[in-house]
């Protein structure tokens, strides 16, 4: 459509114009081209008449990207579920579902499925089928699944190595796990982290991100919640560690104030309502034992006097 749009051999003014109609709403990349149209003003006037919508093909793609963000959450309900369910057929069955699907994602989600139940071979199988489909990867994808593969090879290695060996094994790969650890959105950041911090080797603080006077709603101090001035702010906040969580889960409030009572909620990442905690006065720290719960994401939620005062996205790990 771009190329259309820019070449101005086409001399027939009123026919370039009905094709444009014809094809419109346009894709946004061509929307923005209209104003530099060779053709007439009224012409491009009325073609921006008729760009209200999404282009069909954007509409479509937006619609399967919600279809596969909605198939990833409900892969990782049932990877929760099954995890923790004695019926080790449905962990079968879900295993068996994620080897049929044909979308590299399954993957990754299938391969740290099985190494976690002990089936080392079988991870290793289809982390080579994995290998043999790199090429199908866009360079970026695939940089981020080869480092994937290294990362789930060093974790079937560790499954089988005594204890006494394991600090020493993630010490011979620390340059390759920090560069992973370093950079927060790649695939396995977080496992890279927390090998490192369990051999020693460098600790590991999740980043607070600092309120700032544009924010449109951030903590205020207990007791004073018309408080919106920068000092108020900062006079008081929660602050939730560590993220990721393996075992024991600590709310902190920081507050210059007494501190209400409320309750800590835990909610899957559909909106159900896993786990509610009381939240005392006395409660600087609050501590949960968060060991019972399944791997993945939730969402934790301070309420205080009755109004939500905070909300934030954990991950448990095992």
């Amino acid at each position: 459509m771009l190329s259309f749009m820019r070449d101005n051999r086409i001399l027939n003014s009123v026919k370039k114009r009905d094709v444009l109609l014809a094809n419109s709403p346009l894709p946004t990349r061509a929307k923005a081209e209209i104003d530099n149209l060779n053709l007439p003003q009224s012409y491009i006037n009325q073609i921006k008449q008729y760009q209200v919508g999404i282009y069909p093909r954007e509409l479509k793609e937006q619609e399967l990207e919600a279809l596969q963000a909605k198939k990833e959450n409900i892969i990782g309900e049932l990877v929760n579920t099954c995890l923790n369910d004695t019926n080790s057929e449905n962990l079968d069955r879900l295993i068996q579902a994620l080897k049929q699907d044909d979308d590299y994602k399954s993957k990754l989600v299938l391969i740290p499925l099985l190494i976690s139940d002990g089936r080392y071979n079988k991870a290793q199988q289809q982390i080579q089928k994995l290998e043999q489909r790199l090429n199908e990867l866009s360079p970026d994808v695939q940089t981020e699944v080869e480092n994937f593969i290294e990362l789930q090879n060093l974790n079937i290695t560790l499954a089988q190595t005594p204890d006494s060996l394991k600090n020493s094994v993630i010490i011979a790969n620390t340059a390759y796990l920090t560069a992973l650890a370093a950079d927060e959105d790649a695939l396995g950041s977080v496992d890279a982290a927390l090998l490192l911090q369990e051999a020693g080797v460098k600790k590991y603080y999740e980043r607070i991100a600092l309120p700032d006077e544009n924010s449109a709603k951030l903590i205020s101090p207990v007791g004073n919640s018309n408080a919106n001035t920068m000092t108020d702010i900062q006079s008081g906040f929660i602050n939730i560690y560590p993220n990721p969580v393996k075992d024991k889960l600590y709310i902190e409030i920081l507050a210059s104030e007494e501190v209400c009572d409320g309750v800590i909620e835990l909610y899957s990442m559909e909106g159900k309502l896993i786990k509610q905690f009381e939240l005392n006065e006395q409660d600087c720290v609050k501590t949960i034992d968060i060991t019972n719960f399944a791997t993945g994401e939730y969402m934790i939620n301070v309420s205080c006097n009755g109004e939500n005062i905070f909300t934030k996205k954990i991950t448990i790990i095992k």
